[in-house]
């Protein structure tokens, strides 16, 4: 007899399985649904922080845009009002914000132009030329610019393309001849001016042009007066640039000169530049009444701009007047600027007061070069007798030019215009040691000129300010042919000489101690055989 089967009691009853089963079906059949619903609304709140993303970076450009045109309209706008400073900050907040907007370029290049930096505003405006916005406004300041820092072929190409656009523009005909006259070509220049004015007869400006051309010309120089004279009445700057035009004029007559000398003192624009320039007529005219002109004047000056303040001390070192100098310029306020200092020490050595410069030299923090203030050590040393003294630091100072081949031959210069042909020939020799390791070390003519423009305010004068005094106060000879060249002056101003100095070194330059300096001396210097004896500097 077989057991009876008993049921496992694990085993599911088939009717109660099938509908767990399909029940859990069901519940993955409705996540897989959740799921997907979800899916597609995380697709599309994907999709719409993307859109919005996407939708906005155009939208945060054009503020960015929007906020660099208003910086740029500020800095315009302060421009106008002469706070350059401001200008230059909100220039460039503009340009930060938006490189590529004209406005921010346009308002950087503005503001810099009227700093007087045309050499970094060029850039900028040349920036300007190449965009699809620029003008031809944008264009003519290029132009101008350009001509500002020697790029005079930059500024013919401007002009070139402006007067492509309207040949019969009596403005681009203008500025064409103002670019030909910069590159040399005068006669172009008076050519196309000439065809300005057929275009615009009335034009002042135009006139002014050409009555300038005419006045450089010594053939059409009395024509060149007579338009002048015409536009001097003008009371606008065409009227101002006239009379400062006839001012130049060497064959004026002392009525001519007085002249314009007061129509300038007396013009609605004339600023201290300008009535700097008839204090010099008056002066050429009434040369007895010199103390009463300066004291008239002196008080305008005493806060001028340091540029404008170093012509009126260069002039009042022209007319031996030191004392007036020092005592517009004390010594506390000459050590704020080196400038300032050269005008001091200047006038203190035309006063021959050596023991005064150099206690000022042995003060710390002295704004001055160092090779300077060696040389003008070496200067006062020698004027004080201490020979010994003075032929170290000369030789410190030419260890303190390095291998600056160009300020070692400025040196040279120097000491031959002082008649120290031994410390000339030693800073020559320096220069002959660094040329023969390093030919590329000697300078070049073009780097001679750059070098006087550089160390113009730092070494005292220029060449232009030394041959003025020269002339006028005679206390310097006549340029030698081996001063004629690029290197012809070293900017020492008033460290020169007086009558005992002058009358000392021609003896000296009658004197050698060798025929080898005798031939040496000549050959450099360009003058007579000197009569050998025993003195030598």
């Amino acid at each position: 007899m077989s057991d009876p089967q008993v049921p496992h009691a694990n085993k599911p009853n088939e009717p109660e399985a099938v509908v767990e089963q399909s029940g859990r079906s069901s519940q993955n059949s409705a996540a897989k649904k959740r799921a997907f619903k979800q899916g597609i609304k995380f697709s599309l709140l994907l999709l719409v922080i993307v859109g919005l993303v996407m939708a906005s970076r155009p939208l945060y450009g054009k503020l960015k845009t929007l906020h660099s045109k208003a910086r740029a309209s500020e800095s315009l706008e302060l421009t106008a009002h002469g706070k350059l400073d401001e200008a230059l900050i909100k220039g460039k907040e503009a340009y930060i914000l938006s490189n590529n907007e004209p406005a921010a370029i346009r308002a950087l290049a503005t503001v810099l132009t009227a700093r007087g930096d045309s050499a970094s505003a060029f850039p900028w405006w040349k920036a300007l030329t190449i965009l699809p916005t620029v003008s031809d406004a944008d264009r003519i300041a290029a132009a101008d610019a350009a001509l500002q820092s020697g790029e005079f072929a930059e500024a013919e190409a401007q002009a070139a393309i402006l007067l492509a656009q309207n040949p019969r523009s009596a403005e681009y005909q203008r500025l064409s001849a103002r670019c030909k006259l910069a590159s040399g070509d005068t006669a172009g220049a008076l050519l196309t001016v000439k065809q300005a004015i057929e275009l615009d007869p009335a034009n002042p400006q135009g006139q002014l042009f050409l009555g300038a051309l005419l006045f450089d010309s010594k053939e059409t120089h009395q024509e060149g007066v007579r338009r002048l004279q015409a536009l001097a009445p003008l009371k606008n700057q065409v009227g101002l640039d006239a009379l400062m035009g006839l001012a130049a004029d060497p064959n004026a007559s002392s009525e001519s000169a007085q002249s314009v000398a007061t129509a300038i003192i007396h013009h609605p624009l004339a600023k201290l530049p300008h009535r700097l320039q008839a204090l010099r007529l008056e002066l050429r005219c009434r040369p007895n009444d010199k103390k009463n002109l300066l004291d008239q004047i002196q008080g305008d000056f005493a806060s001028a701009d340091p540029q404008v303040f170093k012509e009126f001390a260069d002039l009042l070192l022209t007319l031996n007047e030191g004392e007036r100098l020092l005592t517009l310029l004390p010594l506390n306020r000459a050590m704020t600027r080196v400038d300032l200092l050269e005008q001091h020490l200047n006038a203190l050595a035309s006063l021959r007061r050596w023991e005064e410069i150099l206690a000022v030299l042995e003060k710390r923090n002295l704004p001055l070069p160092p090779v300077m203030s060696l040389i003008m050590q070496s200067r006062c040393e020698s004027q004080l007798g201490n020979t010994t003294q003075a032929r170290t630091l000369w030789t410190a100072a030419i260890r303190a030019a390095g291998t600056d081949t160009t300020l070692l031959s400025a040196m040279a210069d120097y000491a031959t215009r002082l008649g120290q042909y031994n410390r000339a020939q030693a800073a020559r020799d320096r220069v002959a040691e660094i040329g023969a390791s390093d030919p590329n070390a000697l300078p070049s003519s073009d780097q001679m000129e750059l070098r006087k423009r550089q160390l113009g305010n730092e070494f005292l004068a220029t060449s232009e300010e030394i041959a003025a005094r020269t002339k006028q106060l005679k206390t310097e000879f006549a340029p030698s042919s081996a001063e004629t060249g690029e290197r012809r002056k070293w900017p020492g101003s008033e460290f020169t000489a007086d009558s005992s100095e002058i009358a000392a070194r021609k003896k000296q330059m009658e004197s050698s101690a060798t025929p080898e300096e005798v031939a040496a001396r000549k050959k450099e210097l360009g003058i007579g055989s000197p009569r050998p004896s025993s003195g030598n500097n």
